[in-house]
């Protein structure tokens, strides 16, 4: 590959920088476009939990029947705003048939093999660059259960991923009180996941793009990618709302707007953005210590972010950045089931809600997009974005050196859906 023509990168959050971090310890020369602020996106507010325990595809076993329930009810976690739209409908179509065992045991594999490498690749550059102040730690994850019945679910999940080298450890309520004083005494139980971590995922991506601004990468934001050109099966320039590029690869790496940039040349991606809110409180009333997982409230804590932060979540509405205050008392009243302390004293700090890309069958898409030589697309994480930042940087500096695949890239087809 000719390296002076460079990559340019469409999309400044987690993997965006991260591809950019693999990219230039290259020495590939980069160029970061980003349409806002660096890390503001879905990057900003979300949960900062890196879990290759939830490597269970959105699309499973079950999944309909309880979307059922839940789907038209604005204040459940999986909501969807009714409407009219052909590609939502078109979708919910390949999301059902997705829904079965066969494709969950494979996005069950794809998912473990990616969030595991990623973990690994997250404590190397952890080590390679101490000054990545982010509060990173792989201090495990709980999982937590109010009821018997999602107890037991629970443990068939933990069966599931144990199957792919995943550790962890149930809990009874009474262990759980020992191991968690910070949750009600009323939790049924709980699996303890050893292998997992968290950060604050702002402080990362900003962090990192400090770290490869200093070596040369080119950090451009408040710049839109208004057209994609074509010559011949190449992209030959990049125009945006500041300049005109001409590079030797595009990535696309810009989250639920992916779509938007792959239509422009003719490539039809299946995403859907999937609206996720944060709520940060300060300590007041609270003392968690355990990163967790709500299970039945489908709410994620880390409790090393502005005091503690809950996210969760997901809302079909397209893009849209509005807070609809329904959803976040659901967050607030779903986390009061769980967490003991005087409620009355739990004071938000902050209220944020941001984008994320889910595919139809819940696993990503890295991959070039088909007949275009030099376009790369890598989206599609849905709430394991963050997990997999690290492992997708690397996967996509391996297709533009056409180096050997750390791993196995056919099911993260583009074609596959």
């Amino acid at each position: 590959m000719d390296k002076d023509g460079g990559v340019i990168i469409v999309g400044g959050g987690v993997i965006g920088i991260c591809s950019a971090y693999y990219l230039n310890s290259q020495g590939i020369k980069v160029t970061v476009l980003d349409k806002g602020k660096i890390g503001h996106g879905s990057s900003f507010g979300n949960s900062g939990l890196i879990v290759p325990s939830h490597s269970i595809p959105l699309a499973a076993p079950g999944v309909i029947l309880q979307g059922l329930k839940w789907m038209f009810d604005s204040t459940s976690p999986f909501y969807i705003k009714p409407r009219f739209n052909y590609e939502l409908i078109l979708w919910l179509w390949k999301f059902m048939k997705a829904c079965n065992q066969k494709k969950a045991n494979k996005g069950i594999e794809t998912l473990v093999k990616l969030t595991k490498e990623s973990m690994s690749l997250y404590e190397q550059m952890m080590d390679a660059n101490p000054d990545l102040d982010c509060n990173f730690k792989k201090d495990g994850l709980l999982m937590a259960y109010k009821t018997a019945e999602g107890y037991s679910l629970g443990l068939h999940e933990a069966k599931e991923v144990s199957a792919h080298g995943i550790e962890s450890q149930s809990m009874t309520s009474q262990e759980l009180q020992r191991f968690e004083p910070g949750l009600r005494d009323d939790v049924h139980g709980g699996v303890y996941y050893p292998g997992d971590g968290h950060l604050d995922p702002y402080k990362f991506v900003s962090q990192l793009s400090n770290l490869v601004k200093s070596k040369g990468v080119e950090i451009v934001e408040d710049t839109e990618v208004q057209d994609l050109i074509m010559s011949g099966n190449k992209i030959s320039q990049v125009i945006t709302s500041n300049k005109e590029y001409a590079p030797n690869w595009t990535i696309i790496t810009a989250g639920a707007w992916s779509p938007n940039l792959s239509k422009k040349i003719g490539a039809e991606l299946p995403i859907q953005p999937a609206k996720g809110y944060s709520v940060s409180y300060n300590r007041t009333g609270l003392s968690v210590k355990t990163p967790m997982l709500l299970s039945e409230a489908k709410i994620g804590v880390n409790p090393v972010i502005d005091g503690i932060r809950l996210a969760g979540t997901l809302e079909l509405t397209g893009i849209d950045s509005s807070i609809n205050e329904k959803r976040v008392q659901a967050i607030v009243d779903g986390a009061h089931q769980y967490l003991a302390g005087d409620s009355a004293k739990f004071e938000v700090s902050n209220v944020w809600t941001g984008m994320r890309p889910v595919t139809p069958d819940g696993v990503p898409v890295i991959d070039r997009i088909p007949n275009v030589e030099n376009v790369i697309v890598a989206t599609g994480h849905a709430m394991l974005g963050m997990t997999m930042g690290p492992v997708t940087g690397k996967v996509v500096s391996e297709i533009v050196l056409g180096d050997p695949h750390s791993i196995d890239l056919i099911p993260l087809k583009f074609s596959r859906f």
